[in-house]
């Protein structure tokens, strides 16, 4: 809670959206007590020059946290920057008269984010095989969810590092360094003794 009265909302969907629910919030009764919003990288797409940013009677800010960027990856303060640059090397080569273009790399962390998804899912059912009953039965859903699970600390060599899963499915051990950026009204000062 802020010392002014002010909130916050987790706003989870996606941008495109986010503009009207600025507005309706922009319009609720207690409009003139701050409000935080704080939401995911999709918000990059917003523009900061939306209306309901820049409202002094009913001041909006909205916190977002962005995925590393192309040279945060290759940086000399990423010890798993090897990882990130073979996976460069093998997305720009030509496969079957087709590659991926580089700037793709540069201009979205989707690329990396599915590759690196894809082989947690590749990594926890070729485990799932391996502990099988043998060469010829397939694992089932349950046997490769629970290797999902044992992928702790950097059993994942990924393109965005090493990394793991843990007991709650979430990934572990994230070294990259994300930046938080704000839109819109200044922030107000959190309550608590500052002697």
């Amino acid at each position: 809670m802020f010392e002014d009265g002010g909130s916050s909302v987790y706003y989870a969907a996606r941008v495109k959206y986010l503009p009207d629910f600025l507005d309706a919030l922009a319009q609720r009764s207690c409009h003139a007590q701050p409000i935080t919003v704080v939401t995911g990288s999709d918000a990059a797409a917003l523009d900061p020059k939306t209306e309901a940013l820049h409202n002094a009677d009913a001041p909006i800010t909205v916190l977002y946290a962005s995925f590393p960027d192309a040279a945060q990856f290759r940086g000399p303060d990423n010890p798993d920057r090897g990882l990130y640059n073979a996976f460069v090397k093998d997305f720009t080569a030509p496969h079957h008269d087709q590659q991926f273009p580089a700037q793709h790399l540069t201009t979205s962390y989707w690329p990396i984010a599915a590759h690196d998804a894809v082989l947690t899912a590749a990594t926890a059912l070729h485990n799932a095989a391996a502990h099988g009953d043998g060469p010829t039965n397939l694992p089932n859903r349950y046997a490769v969810r629970n290797e999902l699970y044992a992928l702790r600390n950097n059993a994942v060599a990924g393109a965005s590092g090493h990394f793991g899963i843990d007991a709650n499915g979430n990934r572990t051990r994230t070294r990259t360094v994300t930046t938080v950026h704000r839109l819109g009204q200044a922030l107000p000062k959190t309550t608590g003794r500052t002697d």
